[in-house]
């Protein structure tokens, strides 16, 4: 398996984990159903909350998104570029 592969591969796994945080945060408030047990939302009005919980869904969608459809698959490459750069040291023959 080629490097790009790996990248591919940890970037993906990292994208989906933090999707699943975003959207198992977001379905209680858009939903209404056990927002009594978290801190800090009691004092909110219920349209805050749910706003809140929308703009938690459109997280997780645009994590996922993008690198499923293709859209900006030039900002894989400069990860990778970015990885790839040698340090001071190397560069200056040092």
């Amino acid at each position: 398996m080629s490097t790009l592969g790996v990248v591919n591969g940890v970037l993906w796994s990292v994208q989906v984990f933090l999707a699943l945080f975003f959207l198992a945060a977001s379905v209680p408030k858009i939903l209404g159903r056990g927002i009594e047990r978290w801190t800090g939302f009691s004092d909110l009005p219920r349209a805050e909350v749910v706003f809140i919980g929308v703009m938690e869904l459109f997280g997780a969608i645009g994590l996922v998104l993008p690198m499923a459809t293709g859209i900006f698959r030039g900002s894989r490459i400069n990860v990778v570029v970015l990885l790839r750069r040698p340090a001071r040291s190397e560069a200056h023959g040092a």
